[in-house]
This record gives structure tokens, C-alpha cells and sequence, in this order.
């Protein structure tokens, strides 16, 4: 025989087997003879509340004919009768009343609710019209039980049961009322529990379907009228057609097996009897029993625990207790600690080597996450964090002439990258940059590189000499960022502004250096100059001005304080006045003349442009139709569109409503767009052109090159023409890379069919140039400076030629 060994089986099924030989067998005997004697004393209680339930819903129906057959019987007996004939109804119900004491009242009324005869002969003196059950007996046209109410002929607390009585072509005729008297049913009720031999604390009442007690037994329990709180717990159990026993807590807090059996039912109300026998009482042997049951488990448990203790304490707690304290110490952040070898073999063994696995990845990820936490996911640069702590730790070990200064740039246009392109070219762009000011900060021992986040980016200078060694740096730090950048088959000339604040003299914490370097930077890109800015005080009292600037810029149009003003447009070859740029002007009340430059990026910024440009185009039309008669047949006014004003509207027909109201011919109407709007939703976009091109108007793209739109996309943009920058015009004659631009955009745009017009001509040598390269318009102070309309007019007749 073989031998049986436990040396194949794991230490922790060894234990768990041991422990259910011990505990099974006497716990499944035990559990088993608790469980059947607490099932048959519960079945026991709960059938003994269903016998009783029905034979006190039985007692009253014994006594009283089924309501819905007997009125029935009466309402065959009434269908043939005569309107208001009291005496028929009163032979009829008279009898009725004295062989049915628990009836208090009977009646017959109009299908308006008047009581045609009740029991006493009055005729027309009461109306239920207004009573629920009268009403559904009007709206089903069926037999209906009211819920407990006090009856108008007999002022006594009653159970309403109505029928329709029917005439001639099934049309309701009469409805016939029977009233059960509420303080027979109630005597009724204490008759049936006084029979039985209930268990003490037994409970009977008497409900309709809104929980209202009708009746009750003990009478103490529960007065007539009263509403029932668990209502809603109450109402399935009496729409219920079958006796179903089940566990309830009562209002008095008394645990009872509860029964609900239907008294008296209709489709359009119910009265039910709720019967209920206390649980406890019955249970309490059942709960001692099961007292003694689960001790006596409770005993063998221990044992078993006991045994279990004593096998496995050389075998299980050892081993456990050094992966305790190896996770005790991980939990204190020591991500060094190990288990190392044990005395254990099997899942122990197997629990400590996993153990130790995982207390090495713990300390790869933290160190990782420590990394996340204090830099850029996407440049791999210090992060805000990083940053804060290093300016920090700076600060804190300022001495001598050399102090901390921070250096923030922020990139010019790079909005229009992500809007244009999409995030994936313009995170590439990001990561581009931050390499570069990662190799031009390298050339000092002492700077940083950080990235706060969108396109900003802080070098710090933990050592700087001076703001004009700072300013060296972000000079040459902007060098590095205007060399081109390529990105697939795009290739970006970005630029940056950028901040200057020092250590004292503009903060001594962070939050100040941060602060003051973003307001220099905000300064730079408003000046367009050096590109950089060193912070000054008087910088932080701009803002109000700019505030009240902005909230003055908001009535500009209400308060008609803008101006047009007109810059020609001429043809290259034959000299020909062909247009003008409508080029708006803001005369403030409070501020004079403000500059273009000032507050047309204001209005981008605050939304104000939209209105703004509204009113642009409705008084470049307006003055088309003042010119129309001095105007060559080419003319045509160019009015600038705000990539806001084609979000969320629909453009085409916003332009031609204006072009019909001003009387203005769409033809002489050219809107000028940028890169940005083409490359935002290039679908909407071109359907959006489409739509404009088809009223008449032209659409050329407004400074061409600076944007981000390849050469190749433009054969599927529907436009007319394209106007150079003047950035690129500025170069001419000399510069051959400027030179070779604008010929590639001329050639490409002639084969397409697009005029190409140059903007900022200012000398004749550029115009030499460009008529070389094939131009076909030119725009520019070389020609004329923007005017108003009252100064344009009279040069109308005089702008033949080019000069």
C-alpha cells in the first residue's frame, strides 16, 4: 500500500486543509440544524398570518353580498327608469336599506352628479360631482370603490361603491351609489379577531388604496382616517390579487409576518384587510437555539484556529514577519529595502522574491515620477516645479554683484501652428526650440532652461552680472529661434519676446521675478522692436491703462468713433487705379488717435474685433455706393476679415444681406483672409469661400508667407488672389532669398489663375523688381498713404498712373 505523503502539497493548502477537517463537518451539521428549525418556525409564523388574514377578510364577505354583482342586479333594474321618478326609486331602495343594516345610504344620480332621489325622497339638494370616485365612474365607465370618506346623505364615515347605470345606445344615464357604513366594517373586523386565538400584539386594519385605515383591531392601534407612513411600501402589496406573507416592521416598531388580502376590488380603487403577527415572540426559541449553535461553532473555530497556530507558527510566521518589516520599511519610504533569503519554500518563498521585484520597481518608478514631477513630459525640460525650486534655491544664495535674473520667452505666432496644423507639428516645433535654448543656455555654467508651459520658456541665470549680460543672452537666445525651422515638408521662421527681471531690484521671490518678467515680455511684443524687454516699474502702471483702454475700445462703434481710411491699389502693367484697402482708424473721445498696432490686437484678444469688423464692412460699402459713379469699372474696396468673425456665423449670408442693404455691388467688394483662417477648418473654410465667391465678391489671402499653407494647397482653395507681406518686399532688390520667395508665389499663383498683389512698396527699386518678377498689383506708401474718404475722393480722378 502506498505510502501518503503531504510533501507535494503547498504550506498554505497544508494549513487550510487541516483546518477544514477539523471545522467542516461539525460546522455544516450545525449550520444545517439552525437553519431547518428557524425555517419551519418562520414558515410556521407566516402561515399562521396568512390563515388568519383570510379568515378575517372572510367574516365581512360571509355577511355582505360581492358589491360589483349586487349593484349590477340594481342597475338592470334601473336602467328602464323614468328621469326623477322618486317613487320607483324609492320602492326600489327603501326595502334595500332595511334588509342591509352595514349599508347606510343608496342613491341614484345624473350624470352630472346631482342626486336625482336619495333614500329619503329630497330631490336635487346634493351634488358629488366633485368626488374622486364620481369622477371615475365618468372617466372608466366601470364599477368603482372610493377610498374612506364621510357620505353626504347619511354624514357618517362610509366606502363608497358607484356603477354606471346605462340607457338607450349604451349612454351613460344615471350612476348608482351604495354607501358601506365604516362602523359596521369596523365592528365587523373586531368580531373576526375576537373568533380567533391570535398571538398576542396581532394587528388587523382595514385599508383603501391611499393606506387611509378604514378599521382596526386592536380599535387603539389605529384610528379611522388616519394615513399610514409607509405608504409607498404599502401600495404593491395592495394592488396584490394573492396572499403572500412577508417580514414588516410596523409603525409601533414591531417586527410581524405580514399578510395583505384583498376585501373588496375594482379597477378603480381596492380595499384590503393588512394583518400582521408578531415575529419576535415566535422566534425567540429559535434564537436561543441558534445562540447555543453558533457558540458551539464558535468553540470548534478556535480549536481549529488553535491547532492551526501551533502547526504553522515555525512554518509561516517567520517567513511572514520578514516581509513585514520589508514592507513596513517601504511604507516609511525606504525603497532600498529587500526581504532577502528566507527560511521558506512554496508561495512564502515565491511571495518574498515577487516581494522584492516589486520594491524594486517601486524604486525605478518613483524615481521616474520624481523626474515627471519637476519636468516637461514633452521637452524633457525643468518643469514649473523645477523651476520654482531653483530660483528658490538661487535666491536664497544671492551675494556679492552677482544675483539670480530670469530671461521669458514666449514664441510670436505659434498659436497659429497649432490651429493651422494641429498639435502633433506644433509640439515638434516645441520640441525643437527647447533643444536650442537648452544648447545657447549650455554657453553659461550657471543658466537653466525651463518650460512654464504652452510656448513660454524661462531661462534662469543663477549668476547674472548685470541686466545688460542678461540682455546679451536673450539676444542671442532670439537668434536661435529665428533660425528656420523644419518640420516634415513645413518649415517655420518663428521669433520670440522675451521678459528680463532681476534679483533685487524687481523681486525678491518667485513669484515677483515671474510675475514682472511676464509683463516686460508683454511690453516687447507690443513694441516689435529688440524683441526683449527689461522690466521696469513703470510697466505695472500700463495695466490700467490698458484696462480702461479696453473697456473705451467696447463703444467704439457705438459711440461712432471710428474712421475708415483708404490705401490705392494700382496695376503693374498699365498703371490703372484697380482699388483700395478700407484700413480702420479709432478717434477716441478720451484717447485721441490710437494706434493700429495698439488696439487692433486688443479687440482679437477681447472679441470686440467681430463688432468692429461689422461696421468695417458696412461703411466700405456704404462708400462704394457714394463713389459709385466716379469709380473705373475694376474697383474694388478690400476690407480685412477677423478669423473670429467666421466662427459660429454663417459669413455668406451675413455679406450679402449688408451688400443688399447698402445698395453696394459685390463685385467692387474684395475680403482679404489670412493663412490662419484657411488652415483652421480647411473643410468649413472653402465651402464658406465658395459661398462668398458666388455672390460676387472676391477673396484673396492676406499676407502670404508668413502662415503656415504649402504652395501645393493652394490649387484647392476657391480665392482670387494673394498679397505678398511686405516683410518680403521689404528685401527687394538685394536680398536673392526674399527675391526667389515672391517669384516662386508669382509663378505658382499665374498658373492658377490668382492675382498677386505687393503690399509695403515703398521705393521704386522695389517696384522695378517686382514688375521684373511679374507682379500684377501694387500697394504701398511708395503710392499713397492710407486717407480718409473726404481726402480719397478728390484724388479719384488723378490716380491714372503709377508714378
Amino acid at each position: 500500500m502506498p505510502r501518503i505523503t503531504l510533501r507535494g502539497i503547498s504550506l498554505r493548502a497544508r494549513i487550510v486543509l487541516l483546518v477544514l477537517l477539523i471545522v467542516t463537518p461539525v460546522t455544516i451539521i450545525l449550520s444545517l440544524q439552525a437553519a431547518a428549525l428557524y425555517q419551519v418556525r418562520v414558515s410556521h409564523t407566516y402561515m399562521e398570518a396568512t390563515d388568519s388574514a383570510l379568515l378575517i377578510a372572510d367574516h365581512p364577505k360571509v355577511i355582505l353580498p360581492e358589491p360589483n354583482d349586487y349593484m349590477a342586479h340594481l342597475a338592470r333594474q334601473l336602467e328602464n327608469l323614468r328621469p326623477n321618478d322618486c317613487a320607483a326609486v324609492r320602492q326600489l331602495f327603501d326595502p334595500l336599506l332595511k334588509t342591509h343594516p352595514y349599508f347606510n345610504s343608496v342613491a341614484l344620480t345624473m350624470p352630472d352628479g346631482t342626486i336625482m332621489c336619495n333614500d329619503n325622497g329630497a330631490r336635487g339638494i346634493i351634488n358629488v360631482a366633485d368626488r374622486a370616485y364620481f369622477r371615475q365612474v365618468r372617466q372608466t365607465g366601470s364599477f368603482t370603490i372610493s377610498n374612506l370618506l364621510t357620505s353626504r346623505l347619511s354624514d357618517k364615515p362610509s366606502i363608497v361603491f358607484s356603477r354606471p347605470v346605462r340607457g338607450d345606445g349604451n349612454q351613460l344615464k344615471y350612476v348608482l351609489i351604495l354607501a358601506l357604513d365604516a362602523r359596521w366594517l369596523a365592528n365587523a373586523l373586531q368580531q373576526a379577531v375576537a373568533r380567533l386565538r391570535l398571538p398576542a400584539d396581532t394587528v388587523a386594519v382595514v385599508v383603501d388604496d391611499q393606506a387611509t385605515v378604514v378599521a382596526s383591531a386592536p380599535a387603539s392601534f389605529a384610528y379611522a382616517g388616519q394615513r399610514m407612513q409607509e405608504w409607498r411600501a404599502l401600495r404593491p402589496q395592495l394592488a396584490s390579487t394573492t396572499p403572500l406573507a412577508h417580514e414588516e416592521v410596523w409603525p409601533d416598531s414591531v417586527r410581524r409576518a405580514t399578510v395583505y388580502v384583498p376585501l373588496f376590488v375594482s379597477t378603480n380603487g381596492a380595499i384590503g384587510v393588512r394583518v400582521g403577527v408578531p415575529v419576535d415572540a415566535a422566534l425567540d426559541e429559535v434564537v436561543w437555539d441558534t445562540a447555543l449553535h453558533t457558540g458551539a461553532i464558535a468553540v470548534v473555530v478556535i480549536i481549529a484556529l488553535s491547532l492551526a497556530w501551533f502547526a504553522s507558527e515555525r512554518l509561516v510566521s517567520s517567513p511572514i514577519r520578514a516581509v513585514w518589516r520589508a514592507a513596513n520599511s517601504l511604507r516609511q519610504g525606504d525603497y532600498s529595502t529587500r526581504v532577502g533569503r528566507i527560511q521558506a519554500r512554496g508561495e512564502l518563498g515565491e511571495l518574498a522574491s515577487a516581494f522584492d521585484s516589486m520594491a524594486g520597481r517601486l524604486e525605478e518608478d518613483r524615481k521616474r515620477l520624481h523626474f515627471l514631477a519637476m519636468h516637461d513630459p514633452l521637452t524633457g525640460l525643468p518643469n514649473r516645479n523645477a523651476l520654482r525650486d531653483a530660483l528658490n534655491e538661487a535666491l536664497s544664495a544671492v551675494g556679492g554683484a552677482r544675483r539670480p535674473a530670469i530671461i521669458l520667452l514666449d514664441l510670436d505666432g505659434f498659436k497659429e501652428i497649432n490651429d493651422s496644423l494641429g498639435h502633433p507639428v506644433g509640439d515638434r516645433v516645441l520640441t525643437q526650440v527647447a533643444q536650442r535654448l537648452v544648447d545657447a543656455a549650455a554657453a553659461r555654467t550657471d543658466a537653466m532652461a525651463a518650460r512654464l508651459g504652452g510656448d513660454e520658456f524661462v531661462i534662469l541665470v543663477r549668476q547674472a552680472c548685470g541686466a545688460e549680460s542678461v540682455s546679451r543672452l536673450a539676444v542671442a537666445l532670439r537668434e536661435q529661434i529665428l533660425r528656420p525651422i523644419e518640420v516634415g515638408e513645413h518649415k517655420f521662421f518663428l521669433s520670440a519676446s522675451a521678459g528680463i527681471a532681476l534679483s533685487p531690484e524687481h523681486g525678491t521671490d518667485v513669484d515677483a521675478l515671474l510675475q514682472n518678467a511676464d509683463v516686460a515680455m508683454y511690453q516687447a511684443k507690443r513694441d516689435k522692436r529688440s524683441g526683449y524687454c527689461v522690466f521696469k516699474p513703470a510697466l505695472n502702471e500700463s495695466a490700467p491703462a490698458r484696462l480702461r483702454m479696453q473697456n473705451l475700445l467696447k463703444q467704439a462703434v457705438a459711440r461712432n468713433e471710428l474712421v475708415l481710411h483708404y490705401q490705392p491699389k494700382f496695376d503693374a502693367r498699365t498703371g490703372r487705379l484697380t482699388g483700395a484697402e478700407a484700413l480702420v482708424r479709432w478717434r477716441s473721445a478720451e484717447l485721441g488717435l490710437v494706434s493700429p498696432a495698439d488696439f487692433i490686437p486688443l479687440a482679437e484678444q477681447t472679441g470686440a474685433i467681430v463688432d468692429i469688423g461689422d461696421w468695417v464692412l458696412r461703411s466700405a460699402c456704404d462708400q462704394l455706393r457714394a463713389w459709385d459713379a466716379q469709380l473705373p469699372d475694376e474697383f474694388r474696396i478690400a476690407v480685412n476679415l477677423s478669423p473670429r468673425q467666421f466662427n459660429g456665423r454663417d459669413l455668406a449670408a451675413a455679406v450679402s444681406r449688408l451688400i443688399a442693404e447698402r445698395g453696394a455691388g459685390a463685385n467692387r467688394l474684395e475680403l482679404e483672409i489670412t493663412e490662419g483662417v484657411l488652415m483652421r477648418d480647411p473643410t468649413e473654410t472653402v465651402h464658406a469661400l465658395h459661398q462668398l465667391r458666388a455672390l460676387g465678391v472676391s477673396v484673396v489671402v492676406d499676407d502670404f508667407g508668413t502662415g503656415y499653407s504649402s504652395l501645393a494647397y493652394l490649387k484647392h482653395l476657391p480665392i482670387d488672389g494673394l498679397k505678398i507681406d511686405k516683410a518680403f518686399v521689404a528685401g527687394l532688390p538685394d536680398d536673392t532669398r526674399d527675391r526667389r520667395i515672391i517669384g516662386a508665389v508669382i509663378s505658382i499663383a499665374s498658373e492658377l489663375g490668382f492675382r498677386v498683389t505687393a503690399e509695403g512698396v515703398e521705393t521704386a527699386a522695389q517696384v522695378d523688381a517686382l514688375r521684373e518678377l511679374g507682379c500684377d498689383e501694387f500697394q504701398g506708401y511708395y503710392f499713397g498713404r492710407p486717407v480718409p474718404a473726404a481726402e480719397f475722393t478728390p484724388l479719384l480722378p488723378q490716380l491714372a498712373d503709377v508714378p
